[in-house]
């Protein structure tokens, strides 16, 4: 990862979207350190952004939002890091959904399956994705 930061560095691209590591539980440590290497570097303003893949189930959506926390504490909350939520056909709850949304929030990724076909066969969002939206 290392060496594909610097070549993208003195490609001078503004931003890096980066997965939040879904294996290993809590443990973010290793990944957090990583980071905070390259977003405590003062010669590059180079921004990274987190993708977050949020579930369906509520108690499932509330262990990842525990994992941006414990990382955008490790990152010592560097305006360099930002969130991609990654939405998915089943959504968790609002209240928690909203938690998501206080965040840092760079960009909305909807999943291909979350599009429902109309009557007239055409792909069209869910109420609850049509709302997130607006």
């Amino acid at each position: 990862m290392q060496q594909e930061i610097n070549v993208m560095m003195h490609v001078s691209i503004s931003h890096i979207l980066v997965d939040l590591p879904l294996k290993g539980g809590d443990k973010i440590d290793n990944f957090a350190a990583i980071l905070n290497r390259h977003l405590s570097n003062m010669t590059v303003q180079q921004k990274f952004i987190l993708r977050i893949q949020i579930p369906g189930n509520d108690n499932l959506a509330e262990l990842q939002y525990a994992k941006i926390v414990a990382l955008k504490e490790l990152t010592d909350f560097s305006p360099f890091l930002s969130v991609m939520l990654e939405l998915g056909p089943d959504l968790p709850s609002k209240a928690i959904l909203d938690r998501f949304f206080g965040e840092k929030v760079f960009g909305i990724q909807i999943a291909t399956n979350s599009f429902l076909s109309n009557p007239k066969g055409y792909p069209v969002l869910s109420k609850a994705h049509q709302q997130i939206c607006k």
